[in-house]
């Protein structure tokens, strides 16, 4: 007998109160001693949430940017906490041994970060339904759009744009190698005149993946598919370099999530195939994730070049790819901050730093370097920051008022950002957006706010200069007409 299924995605939103209902029955019996309390904040969580989700829903474009602040929120500080709590195996190579095993044995600690966890997330939560109800009863007035969304610029420009995008690509790629700019876990080596290193980092690893991202979304509503998808190859191949210039193990997973963004505002389709293609990209970053981890322990401790790091690799027997997906993957959900940093600040002693705070931002490394340095405490010589994670990082400033104060601002701008940035970037939206995302990606994950200046005003300088060149460009055209 045949019986009809129809599921409305429309409805699947709910499905994420089920963190809450089956996170507190896998967990409450670690929290006899405050098992009221326990109860009362996985309730407020849960309530918070279900007042968002009747606000939002999966359909509407507007919202993605809510809907990756709730995701992301959830699998750092809610889905982590109830795994932790049963198992805190999976973080320990994320924190040093010592203050890991402080952490461990503090289970007040936890408690404690968890409540300061949902204050944060039922901040957000009811900030944002708060916003949008003012949006929805006309309280607001929004900003419109002027934006043509059939105005196309000329290919020929996007194809000079996209090969002067490979030049820069190369050419930074070559600088960073020469002089070894922002190489993970060594010494930063000696500074350039006027600032160089910095210009460069920053140029190469903000404005050069922004102008991509502009080649690929222009090229793809002129219905260039093989210029888009040259574009596409470009910032993959980019991601790849970075990985093996700087040591990184995420460059090439970073490449990725901002093709996802820029995919989810619109700004590129791709095929079916293609899509599954960059599945396999994606197994192949966490597949990489291991052997990079070697990579950077190769050349830090035998003091070798790059070309005889991987040489040495190569070499070595084969791995168990299995093993090496797992761990790739284990990595990812593990690496971005979350609960645990908060966690082990809490077990470690660490105090809101109130006004002093703004002594610590204006420092070189600022509240990173505090909290690996000082309340870790670490050596300088590891050149190595520990990042605090977003709920960490407010907690440290200013406790629980600056805790309320940051979700309410990271509420008002998923909300009212997308608007904002429809009517200001006229030709580079979808651009603008995804960088939207991806700024709020490491806000939400890494949690260095004092640390994103320099890559807000890099990123925005590129998208305001292009922004100001397609709309002359445009104009020229449209008047040749």
């Amino acid at each position: 007998m045949y019986f009809p299924i129809r599921l409305d995605i429309k409805q699947m939103k709910w499905l994420f109160l089920l963190i809450f209902i089956s996170g507190y029955l896998l967990t409450y019996k670690y929290f006899t001693a405050v098992r009221i309390e326990f109860a009362a904040y996985n309730f407020l969580a849960l309530v918070a949430l279900a007042i968002l989700l009747k606000n939002i829903d999966f359909s509407n474009k507007k919202f993605i940017a809510i809907w990756i602040a709730v995701v992301l929120l959830l699998m750092g500080y809610f889905i982590r906490f109830y795994w932790i709590t049963i198992d805190p195996l999976p973080v320990e190579k994320m924190l040093p041994l010592n203050p890991f095993r402080t952490m461990v044995a503090d289970r007040n600690a936890l408690f404690m970060s968890f409540q300061f966890s949902v204050i944060a997330f039922a901040s957000f939560c009811f900030s944002v339904s708060i916003l949008l109800f003012f949006l929805k009863s006309g309280l607001w007035i929004g900003l419109h759009s002027m934006q043509n969304q059939n105005s196309i610029l000329k290919i020929e420009f996007i194809r000079i744009l996209l090969a002067l995008t490979v030049a820069l690509t190369g050419i930074f790629a070559y600088v960073n190698y020469q002089y070894q700019i922002g190489e993970m876990g060594s010494s930063p080596g000696d500074p350039l005149p006027f600032r160089l290193k910095g210009i460069i980092f920053y140029a190469r690893v903000v404005c050069v993946p922004l102008l991509i991202l502009l080649c690929i979304t222009f090229m793809d509503h002129a219905n260039d598919i093989i210029g888009s998808r040259v574009g596409i190859l470009l910032l993959i191949l980019n991601g790849v370099a970075d990985m093996f210039l700087r040591n990184s193990r995420s460059s090439l997973l970073l490449a990725l999530l901002l093709l996802i963004f820029l995919l989810l505002v619109g700004g590129v389709r791709l095929r079916v195939k293609e899509k599954i293609f960059l599945g396999l990209i994606a197994v192949l970053a966490f597949l990489m994730v291991p052997v990079m981890t070697e990579y950077r322990q190769v050349r830090l401790i035998q003091n070798l070049s790059h070309i005889d790091a991987l040489v040495v690799l190569f070499q070595k027997e084969e791995s168990n790819w299995l093993l090496q997906f797992t761990q790739g993957l284990k990595f990812v959900l593990f690496r971005m901050p979350g609960i645990e940093s908060l966690w082990c600040q809490l077990a470690l002693g660490a105090k809101p730093l109130g006004i002093y705070s703004l002594d610590i931002i204006n420092s070189t490394n600022g509240i990173a370097g505090y909290l690996t340095y000082v309340i870790h405490p670490m050596k300088e010589s590891n050149f190595t920051l520990l990042a605090p994670g977003f709920v960490g990082w407010l907690y440290l400033v200013g406790g629980t008022p600056v805790i309320l104060a940051g979700t309410l601002c990271i509420g008002f701008i998923t909300v009212f950002a997308w608007s904002l940035i429809d009517a200001v970037f006229i030709r580079t939206s979808a651009v603008a957006k995804a960088f939207l995302l991806w700024m709020l990606f490491l806000a939400l994950t890494e949690g260095t706010l004092d640390s994103m200046g320099f890559m807000l005003l890099s990123g925005i300088a590129t998208l305001t200069i292009m922004e100001i060149l397609f709309r002359v460009v445009f104009l020229e055209i449209t008047n040749e007409k």
